[in-house]
């Protein structure tokens, strides 16, 4: 699996954003608004940028990562939603 960090609109410090994990990037926009904090919003606009990095901490059956705690001490991604 791939990592992507998924967003809405166009800047993830607006809305926050989510590490998931999918096969494709359209796989990976569409798990992040059902998965994501977003889920039955009205967002119609999602980005998913390739997090290579974020590959290693894959785990069989785990597909969002939404905070920093559930990655391994010391591994960061940015997930708040500042607004």
């Amino acid at each position: 699996m791939k990592a992507y960090c998924v967003y809405p609109d166009v800047n993830p410090n607006v809305q926050g954003c989510v590490l998931i994990y999918a096969p494709t990037r359209n796989d990976a926009k569409y798990l992040g608004f059902k998965l994501g904090p977003w889920f039955g919003s009205e967002y119609i606009d999602f980005r998913a940028i390739r997090k290579p990095d974020f590959d290693q901490y894959y785990e069989i059956g785990k597909t969002l990562i939404e905070t920093n705690d559930e990655l391994p001490e010391g591994v960061e991604f940015f997930s708040d939603v500042l607004v």
